[in-house]
C-alpha cells in the first residue's frame, strides 16, 4: 500500500509550536483530501474531466474553509484529483482484463 506524504515534515522542526503547527497542518490537509475522496473518488465521478471536477470543488470548498492558503490548497487537490484519476483507470483496466478473460 502507498502513502501520500503531505509538506509538512520541514515544518515541524524540534519545538513544541512547530510540531503543533506541522499536526493542524497535517488535519486541515487530511479533511480536504477526504471530502474530495469522498465527492469525487466514487463511481459517479467516472468520465469527468480534471477540470470541471476542481471548478465543482472550489464553488462549495474554498481554501478558508480549511483554514490553509491557496497554495497548499491547490497543490493538494491537484494530487488527489490525479490520484482520483490513476485509480479509476487502475480499476478501468482490471474490469476489462475480467471481461476479456471470460
Amino acid at each position: 500500500m502507498t502513502y501520500t506524504v503531505t509538506r509538512i515534515a520541514p515544518e515541524a522542526l524540534n519545538t513544541v509550536e512547530d510540531l503543533q503547527k506541522a499536526r493542524e497542518l497535517a488535519l486541515r490537509l487530511g479533511a480536504l483530501r477526504k471530502d474530495l475522496w469522498n465527492r469525487f473518488g466514487g463511481i459517479q465521478a467516472w468520465g469527468e474531466k480534471p477540470n470541471e471536477v476542481l471548478k465543482l470543488f472550489k464553488i462549495d470548498n474554498p481554501p478558508s474553509k480549511y483554514l490553509l492558503d491557496y497554495k497548499s490548497w491547490d497543490k493538494t487537490v491537484q494530487q488527489v484529483i490525479d490520484d482520483i484519476l490513476m485509480t479509476h483507470a487502475a480499476v478501468r483496466e482490471k474490469v476489462i482484463r475480467k471481461i476479456y478473460s471470460r
